[in-house]
């Protein structure tokens, strides 16, 4: 604020990190510092440039600096955060992004960041608590409303929770992205209605091959409509996707449905479902 108007020579950094010249992308850097020291955005690309050139002590402490001198700055916490992780340092990133929330007031951008730890370990409570308060600060967002609904249809089984899953999804019908057709698919098959929840759950899980979470609403819905082979091959997808390791209960669920398939005499397995 109150200096020169930066942008096209921040834009023109960017280009040369993204074609990998870190020598002509601190050449502007140290202009635009030669010409305003304290420049923040010039910090910053500062210790970016650092980063694209391996030097991980030089951009952490450029990183830390401008935490100190500016707390509420939550994409200096959010640089700093993806450091330590990427450098193997987890316990610190984490202590990082929970200090870069307290300090900028529980920013957004580092409130994903926090429901992205939280669903890696599995903690789909916590994710749901964090998603409620992102669409509490904005209803509009469909990303945001996307993995609210999500959230709550494949880690909660109370009605109070899948009427609000529904209410909140509705915006995704007849999305083509794959993510917002698993989880309006998913909801369709918790109301009942099958046919209509494979038009969007199979092309969701051939776009998202390799997500388990996503093969297995798949697999639920033909077994529901008693299409046991295919069910089976979605079952086993999933099983196969999450690992040998999985604990999720849907995985749990999916090796037994498996083993009950296999179980079952083939003439009652074509029998189609009331």
């Amino acid at each position: 604020e109150g200096s020169e108007d930066i942008r096209p020579r921040l834009a023109l950094i960017q280009t040369h990190l993204a074609s990998g010249d870190t020598d002509a992308a601190s050449a502007v850097v140290d202009q635009l510092l030669a010409d305003d020291p304290g420049n923040l955005a010039a910090r910053y690309a500062q210790a970016a440039v650092h980063v694209m050139r391996g030097e991980t002590d030089a951009a952490e402490a450029g990183y830390r600096e401008l935490i100190a001198e500016t707390p509420r700055l939550a994409v200096a916490h959010q640089a700093l955060v993806a450091l330590l992780a990427r450098t193997g340092r987890g316990e610190e990133a984490e202590s990082a992004l929970a200090a870069g929330i307290a300090a900028t007031d529980r920013d957004p951008s580092l409130l994903v960041l926090e429901s992205q730890r939280l669903m890696a370990a599995e903690d789909f409570e916590g994710a749901i608590a964090i998603f409620d308060e992102l669409y509490a600060l904005d209803t509009s967002n469909v990303v945001v409303a996307n993995n609210l609904a999500s959230l709550l249809s494949t880690h909660r089984t109370d009605q109070e929770s899948l009427d609000r899953a529904f209410q909140v999804a509705r915006r995704l019908r007849g999305s083509e992205n794959p993510y917002f057709q698993d989880t309006y698919g998913w909801l369709l098959t918790g109301r009942g209605d099958y046919q209509q929840a494979l038009t969007y759950l199979e092309p969701a899980a051939a776009a998202l091959s390799s997500d388990a979470l996503t093969q297995f609403p798949l697999a639920k819905t033909y077994d529901a409509l008693g299409r046991m082979d295919e069910a089976r091959i979605a079952f086993e997808k999933a099983v196969e996707v999450a690992g040998p390791e999985s604990e999720l209960p849907q995985i749990a669920e999916a090796r037994a449905r498996i083993a009950e398939i296999d179980a079952t005499p083939a003439e009652e397995a074509e029998a189609p479902s009331e």
